[in-house]
């Protein structure tokens, strides 16, 4: 009994050690993990929809875990994606919110094949979440014409 709760308490202050960078590469979400160590145990980065309770789910292979942004999209239209790190011993998963990072701070990035919007934000408690939006469409300015201002009273 005692192994056990001494080997829980371990892999709660490794994952609780974790810092997350955000990358956007072909219309993919690289989120890569430092600091988790322990190659041996299944690693997994959760997205969360608060909304809905839906969630994606991807494996850690190599400290970077992918995500689509098309399964982003199907999740919802708009909403708000929290981060978690989970470790599988066996049959027993340990959570844990991810910590925001300054390395985070004011990350947006725009995808205009899918017209999503992606902002990273920190929340009330110093966590990590997403803000996405889908748009309805895409505006383009091609050209500016000077008017004259008495037309326009």
């Amino acid at each position: 009994m005692k192994i056990k709760k001494l080997v829980s308490k371990i892999l709660k202050s490794k994952i609780s050690k974790h810092k997350v960078k955000i990358q956007i590469k072909k219309e993919e979400l690289h989120l890569v993990v430092n600091h988790l160590g322990f190659s041996l145990f299944n690693k997994y980065v959760i997205l969360k929809d608060r909304e809905s309770g839906r969630f994606l789910k991807s494996k850690i292979k190599k400290n970077i875990s992918v995500f689509n942004l098309q399964d982003i999209v199907d999740l919802n239209s708009n909403g708000t994606l929290d981060v978690y790190i989970t470790l599988q011993f066996y049959s027993k998963y340990f959570r844990k919110r991810t910590v925001f990072s300054i390395n985070n701070q004011g990350f947006t990035s725009y995808s205009e094949d899918l017209n999503l919007k992606l902002k990273s934000f920190k929340t009330k408690n110093g966590n990590l979440s997403f803000d996405y939006k889908k748009n309805i469409f895409t505006q383009h300015i091609k050209k500016f014409k000077k008017c004259r201002l008495e037309l326009l009273y």
